[in-house]
């Protein structure tokens, strides 16, 4: 995957992998499209959950 990317070494990509960088949209949307997946089921989902939970929380 690393290297389909464009990246030169792993780290790079196992850092989106295991959260600690968010990718560049241009490789988010390269990643969705390899998983056949759309870009805000991969990275966004989970945020999104969490706002409304949140918000339900403190309403």
């Amino acid at each position: 995957m690393a290297s389909f990317l464009g990246y030169k070494s792993k780290s790079g990509y196992a850092n989106i992998e295991t959260g600690i960088n968010k990718p560049p949209l241009m490789i988010a949307h390269k990643i969705a499209q390899l998983l056949d997946q759309e870009v805000q089921y991969l990275f966004f989902e989970n945020e999104v959950h969490e706002s409304r939970t949140n918000r339900k929380s403190t309403a």
